[in-house]
């Protein structure tokens, strides 16, 4: 039992020395997701984008993960590709429902759409057909955007 035991947390802290989804690939195949996992690591650190969104999207194509689309998400979002920022975003909800950072920047890009939108429809409206509670909305909106 004692050597059952050992065997047991060799393993699951061999497991914790990688990404928890490569850990349980074979070596060769693991070898190179933590290689390219490493380098899509540090090209976001470094806020390489333009590298880490195809890394980050190599690394989707191969393992399920929620962190793994949050930052395919930053990346696209850094690289002016919305669309697929808002689709990882929502793909990291789909995997874990309660991935804080993936929440918050859904919110924030539909809150900016729900901006633009309301500020076309208040332009396109005569003076005197202007809401007062949507121009209020509107510039709690813009305060928000500015911090």
């Amino acid at each position: 039992m004692r050597y059952f035991t050992s065997l047991f947390f060799v393993f699951i802290l061999a497991g914790c020395s990688t990404h928890p989804g490569i850990a349980s690939e074979n070596t060769e195949k693991g070898n190179a997701l933590t290689k390219l996992w490493k380098s899509a690591e540090t090209a976001y650190n470094n806020q390489e984008w333009e590298d880490s969104f195809h890394l980050y999207s190599k690394l989707s194509e191969k393992l399920i993960d929620a962190e793994i689309e949050f930052k395919k998400g930053v990346s696209s979002f850094r690289t002016g590709r919305i669309k697929l920022a808002e689709s990882s975003f929502e793909k990291a909800i789909e995997i874990n429902p309660t991935h804080r950072k993936s929440l918050y920047n859904l919110a924030i890009i539909n809150m900016s759409r729900g901006y633009a939108f309301l500020h076309r429809y208040q332009n396109s409206l005569s003076p005197q057909e202007r809401s007062k509670s949507l121009n209020d909305i509107l510039e709690i909106l813009e305060n928000f955007s500015e911090k």
